[in-house]
């Protein structure tokens, strides 16, 4: 994935952007009022996305999985947190998989997919026990990249590209960032044998995605690279990944149509009712970023492998509430940190989520998005409906 995101953090003060605290997960007091739980997670830990020149000890003979792809690490991190969720959500989701309880998509990259499987393995692991075959069959649904517009953050949009553009080199933000790095980027560049010195900030995934597998994997970094050197271009990164939706017109066309359908659905399930309870996405470090950058909640680190993020419904005979958890990727702890959005203030019911995020959720993403042909389907549609209108208005008149 490009720029990433993780974790979150905590300051118990009225001013805080976030307050967060971990939270009992055996607790009945708070369960008894769920409704439904959506859980975002990214895929567990892969191999690189592309090499270092002259990193020559990771090469793609030295990673037999292939460019991008989940590691036996990432496969353990996702059996883990299948069984995490078990525990937190096992008095509210029965143990026997039932497509009218639990909703599964994944984007359509192999690392999500496979993620997406091993976490129902451990999620549903007494039933995989308990069958002769072995396994559980859960389906898991998907979408064509180019046509993913709700968990692939880069899929095509010309009038977020063009916005972007502009934030890299007119953002002060952006531009600060590249200055307080330039050093360290300049000599790592230089060092790694890039082509150009120093890499431009909208490059540096291309230095850092292969630092950050090695890492995690324990494997052997260059000599020219130490922890001091890394924490420093790890914390550009995460900043410049937050930065990814530093604009209005971002978050509308890149988050918006995930909000889009995560409200919509919760709205339906509190008017009409539903026996579905839980929504997995598999998806990436931008998806989770996206979405925790516009409530307010940024972490102090972009999602790391295995991160997630829990969206809650809750309601009584009186009121609705949401609940936002988040656990940034592996740990000991099986506890998940409770996030107050600095957007959405305690109690965040769902009308004031959603009275905050309307301006946010396109109404056409494809003709904000520039595309032509959609374009012009909402000039016609336009047309016809202010044709429509005036004949019924004439109709009303003449009577």
């Amino acid at each position: 994935m490009p720029w990433p995101l993780t974790a979150i953090v905590v300051v118990l003060c009225c001013c805080s952007a976030i307050v967060a605290f971990a939270i009992d997960d055996q607790d009945p007091t708070w369960s008894e009022s769920l409704v439904h739980a959506t859980v975002l997670f990214r895929h567990g830990a892969r191999s690189p996305m592309w090499f270092i020149p002259n990193d020559f000890d990771n090469r793609l003979e030295t990673w037999p999985e292939g460019l991008s792809a989940l590691t036996a690490l990432g496969r353990r991190q996702m059996l883990e947190l299948g069984r995490v969720m078990r525990q937190r959500y096992g008095h509210f989701v029965d143990d026997q998989f039932s497509p009218q309880e639990v909703y599964v998509r994944s984007t359509a990259n192999d690392r999500t997919l496979i993620s997406a499987n091993i976490f129902l393995s451990g999620f549903y692991e007494r039933q995989k026990n308990e069958s002769k075959f072995g396994f559980v069959a859960v389906p898991v649904h998907t979408k064509p990249v180019e046509e993913d517009k709700e968990l692939t953050f880069y899929v095509k949009c010309p009038t977020a590209d063009d916005i972007f553009e502009k934030l890299m080199y007119e953002n002060d933000k952006f531009i600060n960032l590249a200055e307080k790095s330039v050093h360290a980027v300049t000599y790592l560049s230089r060092m790694g044998g890039f082509s150009k010195v120093p890499l431009p900030l909208r490059d540096f995934v291309q230095l850092y995605d292969p630092l950050k597998s090695e890492k995690v994997h324990n494997r052997q970094w260059p000599y020219w690279i130490n922890e001091s050197l890394f924490d420093e271009i790890e914390r550009s990164y995460d900043i410049g990944s937050y930065l990814l939706v530093d604009d209005d017109r971002l978050k509308r066309l890149r988050v918006g149509p995930l909000y889009k359908e995560i409200l919509e659905r919760i709205e339906n399930i509190n008017s009409n009712g539903s026996t579905r309870k839980m929504h997995l996405y598999s998806c990436h470090d931008t998806t989770l970023g996206g979405i925790l950058a516009t409530l307010g909640m940024e972490a102090k680190t972009y999602p790391q492998f295995g991160a997630s993020l829990i969206i809650e419904f809750h309601k009584n005979s009186t009121s609705n509430w949401l609940r936002f958890f988040y656990r940034e990727g592996f740990s000991n702890s099986t506890n998940f940190d409770e996030l107050f959005p600095k957007n959405c203030l305690w109690p965040c019911s769902l009308e004031k989520l959603h009275g905050f995020v309307r301006p946010f959720i396109p109404q056409n993403w494809e003709a904000e998005c520039g595309f032509d042909w959609a374009i012009r389907r909402e000039k016609v549609l336009n047309h016809t409906i202010l044709t429509d209108n005036h004949d019924v208005v004439g109709q009303t008149g003449g009577s």
